[in-house]
């Protein structure tokens, strides 16, 4: 009895530092977009030319993972959070200090490496090693440390980016001894998770095997087409999502929202982020995977039709107002989804691998979204005519998944993983 307990604290105390990564790494950067205008006009930089920063690091994460279950393998999980945290603390500092493009982009870098191991790819390893039950309910408490880091963000930080031409450098300096602290935390604390069995006799809920499906391997899994269909859909949302979302303070600042308006904007977004993500994982377990993303995929859609509207009026305000509440939607299908995706899709056998090869695309898609949105910007002058082509790719992945949900189902009834 103490031995079980014993190990249910252990796992408790991983979920908690698990919580703690999220919050202090991806968390303090959920509201990036908050620098655009400021960083630009201070630095006199030129949006497209800014974007690539995020390029670069969208880029250098999408690399790592790659190689993210060998990493894993070879280097246990520990040692890549601790050096995760690392060039966390040190990207700041980078932002903080820079008067041009270079300095930007090694912080860009460096927050590529932060990402690669203190962000969804490797919480969800640990959570799927360390939990048994109710995975997707645990991912999305975890995961909603985002949220919660980005409202944090949106109400102290915000003012200390607006106080000054150079109120930003200020901000990036209280990131940095956030992340330095998180960093002490987890040397500390934070200890290799070890998978938990199913124990002899326990029968499992149906909820439950579905959950512990043993899947195929990887090699298996790129033979079928549907893997190739979800990597283009994952890619896709990739890209629109952080087109949009991660420019959406710019656009709406050009349409007139005051700052006070959109720190408002921001602080309801990143509260509902945190909220929608707990209940996505919660969505999941009880409803499956089809109807769970196709919520979120609808709330993306009716978001980007919004933007079109927003303006400097109370009526662009509401709009603005509702337009964060579905962005809260949204995002999770960037998280949360991305390792339950891995395992509903393929099972247990080829998790790690299908999980590196899915958070790449996802993050070759924020590679291109940024710039590609800002070059629509930098064209036209506005991000109307990017936000509508989101929205029409937005569509073609709504119909795509359908297609990918219904070949893994099929694999599983072949597998009789329900029975």
């Amino acid at each position: 009895m103490e031995k079980t307990t014993s190990k249910q604290n252990k796992t408790w105390l991983t979920i908690t530092l698990c919580f703690v990564i999220v919050f202090c790494g991806l968390g303090l950067w959920a509201q990036k977009g908050l620098f655009v205008v400021p960083m630009t006009e201070a630095l006199d930089m030129d949006r497209t030319l800014y974007s690539f920063v995020n390029t670069i690091r969208y880029s250098v994460t999408a690399i790592i993972n790659i190689f993210f279950g060998y990493l894993v393998a070879k280097f246990g999980t520990r040692k890549l959070i601790i050096l995760g945290f690392i060039a966390l603390t040190l990207a700041p500092l980078c932002y903080a200090f820079a008067n041009g493009v270079w300095l930007l982009y090694l912080g860009g870098a460096l927050l590529g490496v932060g990402f690669s191991f203190a962000s969804t790819a490797i919480i969800g390893y640990v959570v799927n090693k360390a939990c048994r039950r109710n995975k997707g309910t645990i991912m999305g408490l975890v995961l909603c440390a985002n949220g919660v880091a980005g409202s944090v963000v949106a109400f102290v930080i915000s003012p200390i980016i607006s106080s000054g031409t150079f109120g930003y450098r200020n901000a990036f300096y209280i990131m940095t001894l956030v992340s330095l602290f998180a960093l002490l935390v987890i040397i500390i604390l934070y200890r290799e998770p070890k998978q938990t069995p199913v124990k002899d006799g326990e029968v499992l809920s149906e909820k439950d095997k579905k959950a512990n499906w043993v899947g195929i391997d990887y090699s298996q899994a790129t033979k079928k087409v549907y893997f190739y269909l979800a990597c283009v859909c994952i890619f896709l949302t990739g890209v629109c999502l952080t087109g949009v979302v991660g420019n959406y303070a710019a656009h709406f600042t050009d349409r007139g929202v005051s700052s006070e308006r959109l720190n408002v904007i921001a602080g309801i977004y990143t509260t509902f982020l945190a909220v929608f993500k707990f209940l996505k994982g919660i969505m999941y377990d009880r409803f499956g995977l089809r109807i769970t993303i196709t919520s979120d995929f609808v709330a993306a859609l009716l978001s980007i039709m919004i933007m079109l509207f927003i303006d400097g009026s109370f009526t662009g305000f509401v709009l603005g107002v509702i337009c964060s509440v579905l962005f809260g939607i949204a995002i999770p299908l960037e998280t949360v989804l991305l390792p339950i995706y891995s395992k509903d899709l393929f099972g247990e056998k080829s998790f790690a691998k299908v999980l590196g090869v899915f958070v790449s695309l996802n993050q070759v898609g924020y590679a291109v979204g940024d710039p590609i949105m800002n070059s629509f910007y930098s064209l036209t002058g506005s991000y109307d005519l990017g936000i509508i082509v989101c929205g029409i790719l937005i569509l073609i992945t709504i119909i795509l998944l359908q297609f990918v949900i219904s070949s893994a189902n099929k694999l599983k009834r072949q597998d009789d993983c329900f029975s």
